[in-house]
């Protein structure tokens, strides 16, 4: 547990310490930026608005407090709670959505930020002071979580750590370098990584929340616009010419570059076929779906609009 860091008095002095760096490096690297947060982190909006020449990397920020606000801009409901891991995750979604369909400007790349935060309220809940942060768009996805319960009572404070912790999120979202601006004392300390469930992932693309995903060897996921033109998977156990013969027969036939997936599961929108139960000692055999889907694990096949649906299975 990290302990206390004192009064709040000096913080929004590195809050705008803080928000200029993080505009500098996105605006050097030609990043867009957008905001969706539910609870909590709308300092991070008013630092990066108060900085000059904000509009060349900030496009959009949305604050939501009640429940319903929340989940109207999330999309949809579930089970998963208002302060989450999967909420935060979702947000960031709906943030990158939002910069897609609002920017401007000729821009490398766009990334979303998603907060959701529980912050010190009367009477006290029941819970901890936590916030859950994610962030999408430039690579494998990230999220963290950020335990407010060393700062007990003190909203203005868990307020600002949180917003100092959704600029450090958008400088790290957007590969801005391995020496990160200094935030408040004791934020780091507080902000720990969240693995990514692949459930969760796999459970969006089938709910048509994004196009397609895709989990590469280190576990970490991705959301992609686009899929790639034609994939051959296997267990390539080991490659050899024959598996290189089919790829190259399939790039002669389609004019596209086929990906050959191993320990990538690729998941696209389109027509959705059951695979049988993997072995334990298969590298997705941990993958744990909702309940809904009854112990069915599925594999989305592209749909051509030109020929006949494909069949996998």
């Amino acid at each position: 547990m990290v302990g206390p860091v004192g009064p709040p008095r000096g913080i929004l002095r590195v809050l705008d310490e803080l928000a200029p760096e993080t505009l500098a490096a996105l605006k050097q690297r030609r990043f867009g930026l957008a905001f969706a947060m539910a609870g909590g982190g709308s300092t991070a909006l008013s630092a990066l608005a108060g900085c000059k020449g904000a509009s060349a990397v900030l496009i959009a920020g949305r604050l939501a407090y009640s429940r319903k606000a929340a989940l109207k801009m999330r999309g949809f409901d579930d089970d998963a709670g208002f302060c989450s891991a999967a909420m935060a995750m979702d947000l960031a979604h709906a943030a990158l959505d939002s910069a897609i369909g609002l920017d401007d400007r000729p821009r490398r790349r766009l990334i979303g930020v998603g907060v959701a935060a529980a912050l010190a309220t009367s009477p006290p809940r029941a819970g901890r002071d936590r916030a859950h942060l994610a962030v999408v768009g430039n690579g494998p996805a990230n999220g963290w979580h950020l335990d407010l319960q060393a700062w007990p009572g003190d909203r203005r404070y868990q307020e600002t750590l949180t917003g100092a912790a959704a600029l450090l999120a958008a400088w790290r979202g957007g590969g801005c370098g391995s020496v990160e601006p200094s935030g408040p004392d004791g934020l780091v300390e507080a902000l720990e990584s969240e693995a990514q469930d692949p459930a969760y992932w796999i459970e969006r693309v089938v709910r048509g929340r994004f196009p397609w995903a895709s989990c590469d060897r280190g576990g970490s996921w991705s959301r992609r616009e686009s899929p790639p033109a034609a994939v051959l998977a296997g267990s390539f156990d080991p490659l050899h010419e024959g598996h290189l013969g089919l790829a190259a027969a399939a790039e002669g036939h389609l004019g596209a570059r086929v990906r050959t997936s191993t320990r990538t599961l690729w998941v696209f929108p389109g027509r959705s076929t059951a695979l049988p139960p993997f072995p334990d000692e298969h590298p997705w055999s941990s993958i744990a779906p909702p309940r809904s889907w009854k112990n069915r694990r599925f594999f989305r096949a592209p749909c051509s609009s030109s020929g006949p649906t494909p069949r996998f299975g």
